[in-house]
């Protein structure tokens, strides 16, 4: 069994072939009781997964590889698995999660007696440290690395140490000092590193390293001499056995070649290459994926490559062929939820089509927001062009969200105005004078925007809210726009009985917070008095002890609209816990985190949930397409739109009257947009200063579209 294990560490051996191989094994071993052969086998599954950029499903073989060794008590496996489990979630972008995993493996640096381990172990340890941005701390660990591996070359006994291992360290650390600007450096390094790799006498492995070094060369010459760093790049994509993260990287920085030296078909072409390369990884992670598994890992791996897409994006609209630019800027967004919500849907990056479909009088905004500049694409039925605003980076939007976050934090009106106004002039000013006629607007943002309230930006000129000045809804892309818009007629079509849900003030068991959680007064008076709105409908109210998460778990799919007041919890640092906070049954936890949602709720009927409680629609937003982490869940089990909060929203009348005014307008027969509209819009007509109110009324905010499932009231 051993032979046949070892097997497959055959460079030649097709992956497929190999991962057969391991199965054969791991059932042989499980037959006779040989459970460390298992985890040896599981281990080198994921290996080989990882290098077919499989990464979730590589994550859960080390997982049940790590389980086995720490069961045993097996410090030296333990710790490979670890650093394999450190270069799978760099990799994916975690790279908080990478140097985590990474220091636990530290903790066995002294157990492990294999070199091949310590070197493994070291490489990852330095990548996991310069992902966070301290290369000079990786260039001194790698530094003492190659110092170390000086000295165990020097040591006759030593014999598990190889040139090779000196050749990898110093190709690592001449990539270190490029960075650092420390060119000489860099290319002794690399010249040293070249020389070994060209005597390897395993053929496999030197080519690899040449075109490993050949990258670094290329990095080191991408200023001086562009031409040639084509050629660098161009060999280390003939030499690298590499997985598609990697191609796709060589593929990018050849293109910044090709860009230096003006050649901008060339330079389109490499970037698209490596979104194509980017594409098909994604969807392999992606049709591998159990339902709601991997949450923890999916926005930081979608973000990976964004400024791929941004550069194609402003390349398309420098050359004016604004069709292909809106393609790759659809492109990058939505791919993880689509495919959460089923029938293998993609994003759609044919225009085209998606004028053919939009509504008449509706009108897309969809933003892309780069370090350099803005490109806003105006879409509707009469129109089709893109606004370029290089004056406003995203630099710029983070600035004027800081500023709005501080003046809600203060209660402080008059500096959330001018907030409000600098977002106005900054992204919205010049496309909206675009817009023709009195359009509705469905802002799709850029995932920096997220936490602006749209509706409540402030014109400067007019003095009014854009509210004031036009209906506005917003979306995590044009695709998902249009799905709502197809959901909701699917719905609208289904003859079951509507029916309400509403939540209310949940007594709330033992919870670990840094304050007691005071009961919610008026949220129990919002639910009973949005009951009276719906009479003559099915309506299941429940409040106190009695809303449990459990109640929500059973009735929210036999529901048609779902009201919930409670408390929320928007988790900035863990978006998938983001979590509701009801009333725990039997002794039962009561929080509904966003990653159980996605699992285990199951939504068939349901046209519209508001969630009237603190951040809702707020918090980290979930990959490129910037939806919040608890409207998510919702959309992907088929809720066309959902209404939220931005931010911390207040138990009083004022989020009461709100809300009940909503579902006033909505049962009277008004699309859920229209009907959030009217209410806020009534709440700026009864302040005696319209601006003073912004931040009583202008956290909540619409994702998607709804449509009444009332028939309107007659005049």
């Amino acid at each position: 069994m051993l032979a046949r294990l070892n097997s497959t560490n055959d460079t030649s051996l097709a992956p497929g072939e190999a991962l057969r191989i391991l199965s054969e094994l791991e059932t042989a071993a499980q037959d006779h009781g040989y459970h460390h052969l298992i985890a040896r086998i599981r281990s080198k599954r994921g290996n080989i997964l990882e290098a077919k950029g499989e990464y979730l499903e590589s994550l859960r073989q080390y997982d049940r590889a790590e389980a086995y060794y720490r069961k045993v008590g097996d410090p030296e496996n333990l710790a490979t698995v670890y650093a394999r489990k450190v270069g799978v979630l760099r990799v994916m972008g975690q790279n908080e999660l990478a140097l985590h995993d990474a220091l636990i493996a530290q903790r066995f640096q002294a157990s492990m007696t294999s070199y091949r381990t310590f070197h493994l172990f070291a490489g990852e340890f330095g990548r996991s440290v310069e992902a966070l941005g301290a290369v000079r701390l990786a260039l001194l660990k790698q530094n003492s690395v190659i110092r170390d591996i000086e000295r165990r070359l020097a040591d006759q006994k030593q014999r598990d140490v190889r040139q090779t291992n000196l050749a990898i360290a110093l190709r690592v650390r001449a990539d270190y000092a490029l960075q650092l600007g420390a060119v000489q450096q860099a290319t002794d390094d690399l010249r040293q590193a070249a020389t070994i790799a060209k005597a390897e006498k395993n053929a496999a492995l030197g080519h690899e390293l040449l075109g490993r070094i050949s990258e670094v060369e290329g990095l080191a010459l991408l200023r001086r001499s562009p031409e040639t760093a084509v050629e660098k790049f161009s060999a280390a994509l003939d030499h690298v056995e590499a997985n598609r993260t990697d191609r796709a990287r060589l593929l990018e920085r050849r293109a910044a070649a090709h860009h230096a030296m003006g050649r901008k078909e060339l330079f389109a072409r490499d970037l698209k290459s490596a979104i194509n390369e980017l594409q098909a990884e994604q969807n392999a992670n992606l049709q591998a994926r159990r339902e709601g598994e991997g949450e923890p890992l999916w926005s930081a791996y979608f973000l990976r490559f964004e400024p791929i897409y941004h550069r194609l994006v402003r390349h398309y609209v420098e050359e004016h062929d604004v069709v292909r630019a809106f393609a790759h800027a659809e492109g990058a967004r939505a791919v993880e939820i689509l495919q959460m919500i089923g029938e293998a849907r993609t994003p759609i990056t044919d225009i085209a089509k998606i004028r053919a479909v939009l509504p008449q009088g509706q009108t897309i905004l969809q933003f892309v927001v780069t370090e350099d500049g803005t490109f806003t694409f105006i879409i509707s039925r009469e129109q089709f062009e893109v606004v370029t605003q290089q004056q406003t980076r995203r630099e710029d939007v983070k600035r004027w969200l800081s500023m709005l976050q501080a003046a809600v934090r203060l209660s402080d009106h008059r500096v959330a105005v001018e907030a409000l106004t600098l977002a106005y002039d900054g992204l919205f000013s010049m496309p909206l004078q675009r817009v023709r006629g009195d359009h509705r607007v469905i802002v799709v943002p850029d995932r920096s925007m997220q936490g602006l309230p749209f509706p409540a930006l402030f014109d400067p000129t007019t003095r009014r809210f854009l509210i004031q000045q036009r209906e506005v809804a917003s979306a995590g892309s044009a695709t998902l726009y249009l799905w709502s818009l197809e959901r909701d007629r699917e719905l609208s079509k289904s003859d079951v009985t509507h029916s309400v849900l509403l939540l209310g003030n949940p007594t709330l068991g033992p919870l670990e917070l840094d304050a007691p959680v005071a009961p919610l007064r008026w949220a129990q008076r919002e639910v009973e008095e949005i009951r009276d709105q719906y009479a003559g409908t099915s309506v299941f109210l429940r409040t106190g002890p009695d809303a449990t998460a459990a109640t929500f778990m059973t009735q929210a799919p036999r529901s048609t609209i779902i009201h919930v007041a409670a408390h929320a919890i928007a988790n900035e640092w863990m978006p998938w816990r983001s979590s509701i906070l009801l009333a725990p049954p039997g002794g039962e936890g009561g929080v509904l985190e966003a990653q159980y949602l996605i699992r285990e709720l199951n939504l068939n009927q349901t046209k519209l949930v508001v969630l009237s409680a603190c951040k809702t629609a707020g918090g980290l937003p979930i990959g490129p397409e910037g939806v919040a982490p608890l409207v998510r869940p919702l959309i992907a089990e088929g809720v066309p739109a959902v209404v939220g909060s931005l931010w911390d929203v207040n138990d009083d009348a004022t989020t009461k009257t709100l809300m009940v005014s909503l579902h006033r307008h909505y049962h009277a027969g008004h699309d859920v947009t229209v009907a959030l509209r009217k209410a806020q819009l009534e709440k700026i007509g009864t302040a005696a200063d319209g601006q003073s109110s912004v931040l009583s009324w202008a956290a909540f905010q619409v994702t998607g579209h709804a449509s009444s499932p009332f028939a309107p009231a007659k005049p």
